[in-house]
């Protein structure tokens, strides 16, 4: 089986002066690809985790002009974000941990 996962978000920046309003962006979505790695063992969460941060920080526009306050600070709330619900779509507890996060929580169906 081949996993993938999504690094999904949407952000709108208003920049403030008198144009109308433009339409939403299309969320950006990037495919990172970790069927290589074992995420039960070190190693391979970090690979992973690096993996997804590379992808968050692309989906997220780059870092155009950090020197911004305003966009910086848009910027890197936007890759924590996208890299967060990355790590947890993953379900791995050790990503999760490494992220710096809870490990994810796993619910079982009762059965009738």
């Amino acid at each position: 089986m081949i996993r993938t996962l999504f690094c999904s978000l949407s952000a709108v920046v208003f920049l403030g002066g008198g144009a109308a309003a433009a339409p939403a962006p299309e969320p950006a979505s990037v495919h990172v690809s970790i069927a290589d790695l074992d995420l039960s063992r070190a190693p391979g969460a970090q690979a992973a985790l690096q993996r997804i941060h590379a992808a968050a920080r692309i989906a997220c526009g780059g870092e155009s002009d950090l020197r911004r306050l305003d966009r910086r600070g848009l910027f890197r709330a936007c890759v924590r974000s996208a890299t967060d619900r990355a790590v947890a779509s993953s379900r791995s507890a050790l990503l999760a941990e490494l992220n710096g996060g809870p490990a994810p929580v796993l619910q079982v169906a009762q059965a009738h």
